[in-house]
């Protein structure tokens, strides 16, 4: 019996791309270190002997944000960096992708190589703003950009939830 295809998807991944991944991944990871950089200013405030009396505390508070937002740039700066470097020195990554959604899984084509997955080794999908992500494992990802998944937004979602219980999709609509 031939295999039913639900949606190919032709896909070209950009440095962008990589990146909106490591920030969605990271985000609580993130607002996490911004709470840090906040509480050891403000550790290092007291400590200091800057909050001396409560006056103080009124400009204390609005520094700490706004230096922990400072250094919370910084570290999305470094991502950002760090994200296009190893991009640009990986030659696989900058092939296109075509992504086959199948009634026995995935098949993904990458050059001459192509690799079948069957819907029970998928981990779980996730979407952010900008793509839908299929975790094979917790570190190994198939990435689908919206921009090259076009019109067929809701064939794509229609097509995993068909084929994946509801505890491993996180998607939109």
């Amino acid at each position: 019996m031939p295999e039913r295809e639900d949606h190919t998807i032709r896909v070209t991944l950009t440095a962008e791309d990589y990146t909106g991944f490591n920030l969605y991944h990271g985000r609580w990871q993130l607002a996490g270190l911004f709470a840090f950089y906040w509480c050891l200013f403000v550790i290092f405030a007291k400590w200091s002997g800057v909050l001396g009396d409560s006056a103080n505390l009124a400009v204390v508070i609005p520094a700490a944000f706004v230096i922990s937002g400072v250094m919370l740039a910084f570290q999305l700066w470094r991502i950002r960096a760090r994200t296009a470097k190893l991009f640009a020195s990986d030659k696989v990554s900058k092939l296109e992708q075509h992504i086959a959604l199948t009634d026995g899984g995935i098949r993904h084509t990458t050059g001459e190589t192509t690799v079948n997955v069957p819907w029970d080794d998928v981990f779980k999908v996730g979407e952010f703003s900008k793509a839908i992500v299929i975790y094979l494992a917790r570190n190994k990802v198939i990435m689908l950009p919206k921009r090259d998944v076009g019109g067929d937004l809701g064939e794509v979602r229609a097509a995993l939830r068909r084929h994946l219980p509801g505890g491993k999709l996180k998607l939109k609509a």
